[in-house]
């Protein structure tokens, strides 16, 4: 790909990411935010083609946006992320200080990006200050996973961007109907859906290990679903990773062992079912106030809402998975329409509860400590 095209594409998402921001579909972001000039291109690893270009976020506590190159991620904003530092410049300076020979910044799994050094890869985010984390071998994945049905719609859905935004002529808005319907996003403390879904109620549980992001999500699933436990976070982690085998290094492969893990911890909450990632059964779970476990291959996050157009047949054109990223906590958004495949963990709860409150009144308390401290 030329630099013209790189520009170009550039200027789309850029362009795209401005008009949605305007509609306010990225309620946790403040008006004044916006994305910089420059940007930092990530390349893939199976032909060293450039798959995104990474912007910082001014204006905020850092953040940063994922704006497509290829036309099969579908949307020209792949991913938005809130308060997460992105300083490429200084780490390749602490890598080179440390005696890396950095390449350029690729594409290692499908939300993670790390700097190429020879056969080593060092990931920012993952490491401590004088001691970047090398990527273990088997994180490194090639491709993205998307079914060829899907990389076709998503070329579509690309194209379809390009048309919308080029009828503006510069007014301002996208002039195709799809994009300007009302959008609506759904806050897990509240009755009805808020504009942007700025606020969620959902345990902020960080994974114990390097392996354990699967019991991290399962855990905090557990703890929205019952009152708060004493004993503090992390409580069901080492019992989950046990049943699941995840100790002596193994990865999860076995998905089944997962319903009889829960109900080992909790005779509460029930795993019913790992459903395929559809935008109806998001929408469906969320709006009944029931948080979703997002697996992919190497992976596993907290859904706990969407943003985007509400529909329930069809995939909204703006439409974003609401996530917590249980490594370092993250709350991410992104794109539903370049989602690696993967599955959903759908949860069900026995008998009554009194999670809205208990959440509420547990984040207060949080508050008002850090207030006191």
């Amino acid at each position: 790909m030329d630099a013209k095209t790189v520009a170009e594409r550039s200027r789309l998402g850029l362009t795209t990411f401005n008009i949605l921001h305007e509609k306010r579909l990225f309620g946790f972001l403040k008006r004044g935010v916006a994305a910089a000039d420059t940007g930092t291109e990530i390349f893939g690893l199976e032909d060293g083609e450039p798959v995104f270009v990474r912007f910082p976020l001014l204006g905020e506590a850092g953040g940063y946006v994922d704006l497509a190159l290829q036309e099969w991620l579908g949307d020209p904003v792949v991913a938005v992320v809130p308060n997460v530092r992105w300083d490429p410049e200084g780490f390749q300076a602490q890598a080179s200080a440390l005696g890396y020979k950095w390449r350029r910044w690729v594409s290692y799994t499908a939300d993670e990006v790390a700097l190429e050094c020879g056969n080593v890869f060092l990931d920012p985010y993952r490491g401590r200050k004088g001691q970047p984390y090398v990527v273990p071998p088997r994180e490194v994945r090639k491709e993205w996973g998307l079914p060829p049905e899907q990389l076709a719609d998503n070329k579509r859905r690309y194209e379809a961007y390009v048309a919308a935004v080029a009828a503006t002529n510069g007014a301002g808005g996208l002039a195709v109907t799809r994009f300007t319907t009302s959008q609506g996003s759904l806050d897990l403390c509240s009755v009805g859906s808020v504009p942007g879904g700025a606020y969620h109620c959902v345990p902020e549980i960080a994974q114990g290990g390097d392996l354990w992001c699967v019991p991290a999500v399962l855990e905090m699933i557990i703890e929205f679903f019952l009152p708060p436990k004493k004993g503090g976070e992390g409580m069901y982690q080492g019992k989950l990773a046990s049943d699941l085998g995840l100790y002596g290094g193994a990865a999860l492969k076995d998905w089944q062992k997962i319903p009889p893990a829960v109900s080992d911890v909790s005779a509460k909450v029930i795993l019913t079912a790992l459903i395929a990632v559809e935008w109806g059964s998001v929408v469906t779970e969320i709006d009944a106030r029931r948080p979703l476990g997002y697996l992919t291959d190497d992976h596993a996050f907290l859904v706990f809402g969407y943003s985007g157009v509400v529909a329930w047949t069809s995939v909204p054109p703006s439409a974003y998975l609401r996530v917590l990223n249980p490594w370092g906590l993250k709350e991410e958004h992104l794109s539903f329409s370049c989602l690696p495949s993967g599955s959903l963990l759908k949860f069900w709860q026995v008998g009554h509860t009194i999670q809205s409150w208990a959440m509420k009144m547990r984040r207060w308390a949080r508050h008002f400590i850090r207030l006191r401290s």
